[in-house]
């Protein structure tokens, strides 16, 4: 679907439909009707009278603000568990510190 030309490209649709139903678990109709709420959206937060011209990379995006219930929030004093990717990410932070410790050209 082209939002801005306001067509639609059924091999394209048909590949979401399938890629969305495979990954997501979803019937036919619940893929269409999210599908057209994400067509919407896109509309919404990407109007094109404010689009720049000629166009670019670059889009202006609708500024949305929501009330935030910070009382909502369950926080928790305990420190979250590491998982493996955690530990990947900290041993090479260290194996870089032991780098830059030992003045090594990196």
């Amino acid at each position: 679907m082209s939002v801005q030309e306001g067509t639609t490209d059924r091999k394209l649709e048909e590949e979401i439909l399938k890629a969305a139903k495979l990954s997501l678990g979803m019937g036919k109709e619940d893929v269409q009707s999210l599908m057209q709420k994400m067509v919407e959206r896109h509309a919404y937060l990407f109007p094109p009278d404010i689009q720049p011209k000629p166009l670019s990379p670059f889009m202006f995006l609708r500024k949305e603000v929501r009330p935030f219930d910070d009382q909502e929030l369950n926080l928790s004093n305990r420190i979250a568990p590491l998982e493996s990717d955690d530990r990947d990410a900290i041993d090479k932070l260290r194996q870089l510190d032991d780098l830059v410790m030992d003045g090594a050209d990196i």
